[in-house]
């Protein structure tokens, strides 16, 4: 990560803790969250596949009023992508796997609506910082009297953008306990491409959450 993203890292984290530190109302509750990411690439990409990733993060609730309130929140999230083809080699085809490691500090502020008792609708912005961001390259191959496997990995930092925008939609359910069961979608609205070729191959971040959170 670069010397501006840490820089915006630290601001971030700062300011999203003294906002809660200084707010001691009963109406905002602090809380933690992890769960499991499904990513993907979309936009200018013919072969990606999904990709198993993680989140985990803390997050703060502030009621507006009995149905609505907005959540602001700091998680680490792995992203990213798989993707497999065929290519030509001397004497034979090989099958290329590449696997996309893209990993960001999510800061994430969500509108939520109250449509039941404890089951809320949420949307709102998204910035995403990037961490780091590599990719592990296999590649398959079988010739006229070898076969085997050979892998290596590729840092893609100076490849990806440092800053991505976007957009996340999804539902929760608090139970009476105060654990929370979510599902979210994070819709990538910047074209992470950062190479010169970026302009005619646009590639966009898209996340499947499934979370598991507790309030205090």
């Amino acid at each position: 990560m670069s010397h501006k993203g840490l820089f915006v890292v630290v601001i971030t984290l700062s300011v999203f803790f003294n906002v809660q530190a200084q707010d001691t109302s009963k109406s905002t509750k602090l809380g933690v969250k992890a769960g499991v990411n499904f990513a993907n690439f979309f936009g200018d990409v013919e072969d990606a596949r999904m990709k198993t990733g993680f989140h985990v993060g803390v997050m703060a609730e502030a009621m507006l009023n009995n149905n609505m309130s907005i959540q602001s929140e700091i998680t680490f999230s792995t992203q990213g992508a798989r993707e497999k083809y065929t290519e030509r080699g001397y004497y034979q085809w090989n099958d290329v796997v590449t696997k996309y490691k893209i990993n960001y500090l999510n800061v994430p502020v969500v509108f939520k609506y109250y449509v039941l008792e404890g089951l809320s609708l949420e949307a709102g912005p998204q910035l995403g910082i990037l961490m780091s961001a590599k990719a592990y390259v296999t590649v398959d191959y079988s010739g006229l009297d070898q076969s085997g496997s050979a892998g290596r990995n590729v840092d893609l930092d100076e490849s990806v953008k440092p800053i991505d925008f976007g957009l996340v939609a999804g539902f929760a359910y608090r139970l009476k306990n105060d654990i929370s069961l979510g599902f979210r979608y994070n819709f990538g609205l910047t074209n992470i491409n950062d190479e010169v070729d970026a302009d005619s191959n646009v590639i966009k971040n898209g996340v499947m959450q499934v979370s598991l959170g507790y309030y205090f």
